[in-house]
């Protein structure tokens, strides 16, 4: 098992347009084999805070060629720019 937090900060004028894109994001990848979970999480401090908690079971070549190669990825990969001010993502592997 294999997790992806990314903490995101939403471009304050852009946030409906973020909230969409990463909805979609969320939504699609779900979908996709080997997702376990795919959450966005707002902050209760900053409401252009977010955190993206993602939970794979595998985070292979074949497996990162099918969701980079989904619309919904590519859509937020070429808007990320456009909507998000700041962004960190860290990778976990589940220790047994």
């Amino acid at each position: 098992m294999f997790v992806i937090a990314a903490n995101l900060t939403a471009i304050p004028e852009q946030k409906d347009k973020f909230l969409k894109i990463v909805g979609d994001l969320a939504k699609g990848s779900c979908q996709e084999p080997g997702c376990q979970r795919f959450e966005v999480y707002q902050s209760i401090d900053d409401p252009n805070e977010f955190i993206m908690y993602e939970e794979w079971t595998d985070m292979g070549e074949e497996a990162t060629k099918l969701h980079t190669a989904a619309e919904y990825y590519k859509r937020y990969s070429s808007e990320r720019n456009n909507i998000v001010a700041k962004q960190s993502v860290k990778k976990y592997q589940v220790m047994d």
